[in-house]
């Protein structure tokens, strides 16, 4: 009797801690990243030249924080 009351508990315990350790880890998580863009816009400014904000990058890849997307 001893040891199945044991077993009992055992098996309750396992389920328990595997009903908890899901809940766990189905919590909310926030991603962050950066997003870029494919760069091929013509006739802008380059990051040489004074006072470019928003310098081309022909070929590259850009933030796209700040960008107008039509």
């Amino acid at each position: 009797m001893k040891t199945q009351h044991n077993l009992y508990h055992s098996v309750v315990s396992i389920i328990f801690l595997t009903l908890f350790a899901g809940l766990a880890s189905a919590a909310q998580r926030t991603v962050c990243y950066r997003v870029k863009l494919a760069d091929e816009r013509t006739n802008c400014a380059t990051p040489s030249e004074a006072g470019a904000r928003r310098p081309c990058n022909a070929g590259g890849y850009t933030d796209a924080v700040g960008h107008y997307i039509e």
